[in-house]
Formats: structure tokens, sequence, C-alpha cells
């Protein structure tokens, strides 16, 4: 595990957060870089399914790093503070899949470049959308994805 993060580090995908002394070795806590965190239509194709799941477990420990510490805080308020997280399951064609990632995408890309002035909290915004099944390609004998219950 300590090659692929290490691997991870080198090619400035993820970045390390904090630093600690623990019994003569360094504990060192990671995030996603924030102009990281996206991987590029071209590069997510040639992925294979474990290229996949390394990359959802580094996101999903990320996310659970950063949840972690904004938990420690003493001050940490989550109602206060507006923290969300929600799961929804929709049913969409995937022309409307397109479109709602599109949306959300730009509500947020759209507000990158907001600074700190202005009373702004920084917040940290992860997407992951899993179909329920994978997509059935169309051939002869169906054209359409079967039915799930």
């Amino acid at each position: 595990m300590y090659r692929h993060i290490a691997v991870l580090v080198d090619a400035g995908v993820l970045e390390v957060v904090d630093e600690r002394r623990v019994r003569g070795t360094v504990e060192r806590s990671y995030r996603v870089h924030q102009d990281q965190g996206a991987i590029d239509p071209a590069a997510r194709e040639a992925m294979t399914r474990d290229d996949h799941r390394r990359a959802y477990t580094t996101f999903a420990a990320s996310l659970m790093g950063d949840f972690d510490r904004y938990l420690a805080h003493p001050d940490a308020d989550p109602h206060r503070d507006g923290l969300v997280y929600r799961q929804a399951a929709v049913w969409l064609t995937d022309d409307e899949f397109t479109a709602m990632v599109a949306e959300i995408e730009h509500a947020v890309v759209s507000r990158i470049g907001n600074t700190r002035d202005g009373g702004r909290t920084r917040r940290v915004v992860s997407l992951v959308v899993v179909p329920d099944t994978p997509l059935t390609p169309p051939g002869p004998a169906t054209a359409t994805r079967p039915p799930t219950g």
C-alpha cells in the first residue's frame, strides 16, 4: 500500500496535510490534491477494474480523512457548519445522466475561484456516481438495459 501512496504523491494526486512523529517514524495524513480530484475521461477509460478499485479506495480514504479532521476540531458543529452527506437513487436515460453530472460539475467548478473574503467557509464537495448494475451493450438480442428489481 505504501508504494501505491508514494506513486500517487509523486504524481501530484495526493498531498501531505499533516505529519507527526510516532515512536521514531513519521505518520503522514494525505488528501486528494484539490487540482487533481478528477480523473480525465481518457485516463478513466484506460483504467482497469483494479485501477478503478484502487483509485476509489484512495478517494474514499481521503474523504474519510477530511471528515475525521473536521470532526476532530473542538468547535465542529455539523448542523451549524452545514455538514451534508446524502445518497439518492434516480432513474435517468444516458442523456439525462450526462446533463445531470454536467449541471452538478458546473455548479461546483464555477465557484472554485472564490476567495476567502466575505465570510466564506471552505467546503469540500465530493461526487460519486455508481450504477446499480452494469449497462448492457445494445446488440441484436437487446437494445435496452435489463429491468432491475
